[in-house]
């Protein structure tokens, strides 16, 4: 191979890509989508000063160095594995943010789901995604109790370990305008979010500030106005359509009121939906992320086709 890529996390394929290019005289393209030990004490898994720490760091510290370029996903991970390196390594950082697929966007959305999950009936908020720990949707469900059952559903697509407890809670609480929809294939996720009135996407931590969500991309091709919870580039990338409405995880109590906020806001909101979608599809391509990409990676190899 004239290039070896390998992916982490998990830390390990990074350090075998690395070691495979040291044996094949190839180059090394470290692609780091979380960085390792760091999104791990930020999640509270362990502790900076652990044995796990040292180790994971010795090893992303090996492969950062020992890297011909490094790619990862958004402008705070640039900045932090940037800070890592001495100044005269810095650009070898580079960002290849996941983006979104021109593919996703569909020439027409599919009709018979809207009516399949009644988004035409009510103002319908969606959640799709993993429905696990990490995604915070109990704040999802106490939105929904404190929201009129007339006026409001709410909708979860998708499969995770909390499902069964929020399903549960919402029995529990006699939520009859929260349903779960289940694993939806990509073009049923275009046409929900394309007949939703917005979407809800969650980072359950404050301290997730350098990570954006793959689905905050598709929400923008779709033109589904997004309330999200999170702090950093993901709401940076928001704001910059102005398609939406964030905050901080820390203020997650106060849902209820940023919701109220948003619906009011409504008409303003959804006036920017063509705009919106016209910069996502402009400015983060991932077709056009790849083609940008293709010519770094020829570059290393002195080819400049």
């Amino acid at each position: 191979p004239d290039i070896v890529i390998a992916t982490s996390p998990p830390v390990f394929s990074g350090l075998a890509g690395w070691l495979i290019a040291r044996r094949k005289g190839a180059k090394y393209v470290y692609d780091v989508r979380d960085i390792w030990p760091d999104v791990a004490v930020e999640m509270g898994s362990f502790s900076r000063g652990s044995l796990y720490y040292r180790i994971f760091k010795a090893i992303t510290d090996r492969l950062l160095r020992g890297a011909d370029l490094v790619t990862t996903v958004s402008p705070g991970k640039v900045r932090s594995l940037r800070a890592k390196l001495p100044s005269e390594d810095r650009d070898k950082v580079i960002p290849a943010e996941n983006g979104l697929d021109e593919r996703f966007v569909l020439p027409e959305p599919d009709v018979s789901v809207a009516e399949k999950y009644g988004l035409h009936d009510h103002f319908t908020c969606v959640y799709i995604g993993n429905i696990g720990l990490a995604q915070g949707l109990e704040q999802m469900i106490r939105l929904a109790e404190s929201a009129d059952p007339e006026k409001y559903c709410f909708l979860l697509f998708g499969d995770g370990a909390e499902r069964a407890h929020l399903e549960r809670m919402a029995a529990d609480k006699g939520l009859t305008h929260v349903r779960f929809g289940g694993v939806i294939d990509s073009r049923t996720v275009y046409s929900v979010l394309y007949y939703a009135s917005m979407t809800y996407i969650p980072l359950v931590s404050a301290n997730l500030k350098d990570s954006i969500p793959t689905k905050t991309y598709e929400a923008l091709g779709a033109g589904c106005p997004i309330l999200m919870v999170a702090e950093g580039d993901a709401p940076a990338l928001l704001a910059e359509t102005g398609f939406g409405m964030s905050l901080s995880p820390s203020d997650a109590d106060r849902l209820p009121e940023v919701f109220r906020e948003f619906c009011d806001s409504y008409p303003d909101i959804i006036a920017r939906r063509e705009n919106a979608r016209a910069a996502v599809l402009q400015n983060h391509s991932r077709q056009r992320i790849a083609r940008d990409l293709e010519r770094r990676l020829r570059s290393l190899t002195g080819d400049r086709q």
